[in-house]
């Protein structure tokens, strides 16, 4: 589900009206979180029953840490790189010192103002579009991950069975 979430997250990013980008990003995300149910599953099975809260305590408490708290902070980190990329041309100085907080202050000249506008439009069409990648980027790990799968689940079984 991550490898067809990936494209369409992309897709979405590409779009020229915020509707069709909306419906693209709501069956990514229907897609991308899809894989939740498939991994505490197989997380499950690995581990003995004693450990099943425990392990999806650290798997959820990882993937808070990765993906909300170090996302969204990536995310920001790439829209303010990319925004001040496609300012600097305009001349118009530092985009973060003349845009604060993505606009420009009241009383600002049009120049000004769509530039902030503009820049900020692509910077962040190109920060969603790095970070939806790692969407394919984590699909393959998946995939990489289950070629020892069926070896995996074997030797758990076995684990589970022998007397403790």
């Amino acid at each position: 589900m991550l490898a067809l979430a990936a494209p369409i997250y992309l897709l979405a990013w590409v779009q020229g009206t915020w509707l069709n980008a909306a419906a693209l990003l709501v069956v990514a995300a229907f897609l991308h979180y899809m894989y939740l149910g498939p991994t505490l599953g197989v997380m499950h099975n690995l581990v003995d029953a004693r450990m099943r809260a425990t392990a999806t305590a650290l798997l959820f408490f990882i993937i808070n840490l990765v993906g909300l708290g170090g996302g969204p902070l990536f995310t920001g980190w790439l829209i303010d790189l990319f925004s001040t990329q496609d300012f600097a041309p305009h001349g118009l100085g530092e985009f973060l010192a003349r845009c604060p907080g993505g606009r420009a202050p009241a009383g600002s000249t049009l120049e000004l103002v769509a530039a902030c506008r503009d820049s900020l439009a692509l910077g962040t069409r190109n920060g969603q579009l790095v970070t939806h990648a790692m969407v394919a980027w984590a699909a393959v790990h998946f995939l990489l991950a289950s070629r020892w799968l069926r070896t995996d689940l074997a030797r758990a079984a076995v684990l589970v069975a022998e007397p403790g």
